[in-house]
């Protein structure tokens, strides 16, 4: 892959200064087939494949976005945990004003003790 290509990805799925697939995915399900010939959908299926997401398949057959599927096929696929996504944070948010807004949710309460804080409250209606 050439930095060239590189670049085209970035450009492609970073349309809005923030990584967004939507347009790829769009242009994969043939929505936007006009895009198959775009140098940055090329590269940004080129980029997909070397790192092992090229193959993903979209279902019709879900109420599950499209976006949440490529993300959810993104996680089994680096089977990230929680501390490995922090470390590799950096790499995914690059807007500084997302990346606060990222860092300051993971500075809170986690794990256990963001469970054994959480409260559930059965709220009965009355029916006259």
């Amino acid at each position: 892959m050439t930095e060239q290509e590189a670049s085209a990805f970035k450009e492609f799925v970073g349309l809005s200064n923030e990584p967004s697939f939507n347009m790829f995915i769009y242009a994969k399900l043939g929505q936007l087939s006009h895009l198959e010939q775009d140098p940055g959908y090329q590269a940004t299926m080129k980029v997909l494949d070397k790192i092992g997401l090229g193959g993903i398949e979209f279902s019709k057959k879900t109420a599950m976005p499209y976006e949440e599927q490529f993300w959810e096929f993104f996680d089994l696929a680096f089977a990230l945990n929680e501390e490995e996504l922090l470390r590799e944070l950096p790499k995914f948010v690059t807007d500084p004003s997302n990346k606060a807004k990222v860092e300051a949710l993971y500075s809170g309460k986690r794990g256990a003790e963001a469970v054994a804080a959480e409260e559930t409250k059965r709220i009965e209606a009355k029916l006259e």
